[in-house]
């Protein structure tokens, strides 16, 4: 195996974080809310906009749950959204824990090390109010010992995090996912992520907020490579950056969110019943990533590609294929091979994103098969394989 790090004491993190942390969480049991489904969320919202349309206009965009007051209970049930309640107190909590409009409790945004402390009687004081809904808390994407810290202190239902990579930096894009996903799969807790709605780098400090012409191949790597890492969900930041200004008509940024918020709504309820296992980088590698073993059974040839790796409860082989690439198409060739594994692959299925279903591949795919990808683009593979050594 190489590492993008030729360093020995990185070598074993990098083996720590790609390896022995794909199980170790898998194992840990809490009796916290689970997801229910996957998360397709925004917050942050104009305020000079009708509450009603503006919901409507969120619906329409496939998004199923939104971070609002909990004022706005009733206009989300209206627009068949869920809210996550701002500023809910215990007794908020207890009053709206029978309601199915409720997703949960957004509690703080980007908390430092000193908060900590606090905010883990608030979850507390939440999950005893309310046990059937999670309460939220968004962290910036520092890891290492703030992370640690944060986990073991608080004990939060969910690991949520932003790293808005196309304001902040690509450069550390891989490496934050590597970081967080290891950490939410130790703790046994499902991981979330924030991705900019706009990928000017000029829009987070209110410059010039124009739609790029490569927006949408942006976003749509964010959200891919986050996927193939087993996110279970995206949240974009921020609502009031979808639409025209004094409007709920989605801008040019919108439309490219709800497009792949249509894909999200396909993939959602297969993603949820999967749990990530492995993830993947061919050359060259990000920083802090890595390559597959030579002798894995599944492997991707190609430049600039990456692939996540599943299960079901079933056992059942999942791969998510991507195009690290935002600047052209890229050829991987999936192999199967058979060294140290002992069961050949029987049959070998697509998920269609337009349909939501599986859609099988020729019978010569038991080997090889090849896939061009779009800039950014990622695909879902489900792997069915003999049930023993020379079975069917």
């Amino acid at each position: 195996m190489r590492f993008s790090n030729s360093t020995l004491g990185s070598a074993r993190v990098l083996a720590a974080c790609c390896v022995a942390f794909a199980t170790a969480g898998l194992a840990a049991a809490r009796s916290a809310p689970a997801l229910s489904e996957f998360l397709i969320a925004t917050g942050w919202a104009a305020t000079n906009l009708a509450d009603a349309s503006l919901a409507n206009a969120l619906a329409q965009a496939h998004f199923n749950a939104v971070l609002w007051p909990q004022d706005k209970l009733e206009v989300c049930r209206a627009a068949g959204l869920k809210l996550m309640v701002e500023d809910a107190k215990t007794q908020d909590a207890a009053r709206l824990g029978k309601d199915p409009v409720v997703w949960g409790y957004h509690v703080a945004d980007e908390p430092k090390a000193p908060a900590f402390a606090a905010l883990a009687r608030e979850v507390e004081e939440l999950r005893q109010a309310d046990s059937r809904h999670p309460a939220n808390i968004n962290m910036l994407c520092f890891g290492g010992e703030l992370l640690r810290d944060y986990l073991r202190i608080v004990r939060p239902d969910i690991l949520s995090y932003d790293h808005y990579q196309w304001w902040w930096g690509s450069h550390s894009h891989f490496e934050k996912l590597e970081q967080h996903r290891a950490a939410a799969l130790s703790a046994g807790i499902p991981l979330t992520c924030w991705v900019e709605v706009n990928a000017n780098p000029n829009m987070e400090w209110g410059g010039e907020q124009g739609c790029d012409p490569d927006n949408a191949v942006k976003l749509r790597q964010s959200v891919y490579t986050s996927l193939a890492y087993g996110v279970r969900g995206i949240q974009w930041f921020s609502a009031a950056q979808l639409f025209k200004p004094g409007s709920t008509d989605l801008n040019e940024c919108g439309l490219e969110v709800a497009a792949l918020n249509a894909e999200l709504e396909k993939l959602g309820p297969t993603l949820m019943r999967l749990h990530s296992v492995d993830v993947f980088h061919t050359q060259p590698l990000p920083r802090r990533t890595c390559e597959s073993q030579h002798d894995h059974w599944a492997q991707v040839l190609g430049d600039e590609l990456m692939w996540g790796m599943f299960k079901d409860e079933a056992d059942t082989d999942y791969l998510m294929v991507v195009n690290r690439d935002i600047r052209q198409r890229r050829q991987a060739t999936v192999q199967f091979q058979r060294a140290g594994y002992g069961r050949k692959v029987k049959e070998v299925f697509r998920f269609d994103r337009a349909t939501g279903r599986w859609v099988g591949l020729s019978s010569r795919v038991r080997v090889l098969f090849v896939v061009n990808l779009a800039p950014g683009d990622g695909q879902l593979y489900k792997v069915l394989k003999e049930d023993a050594v020379g079975g069917k």
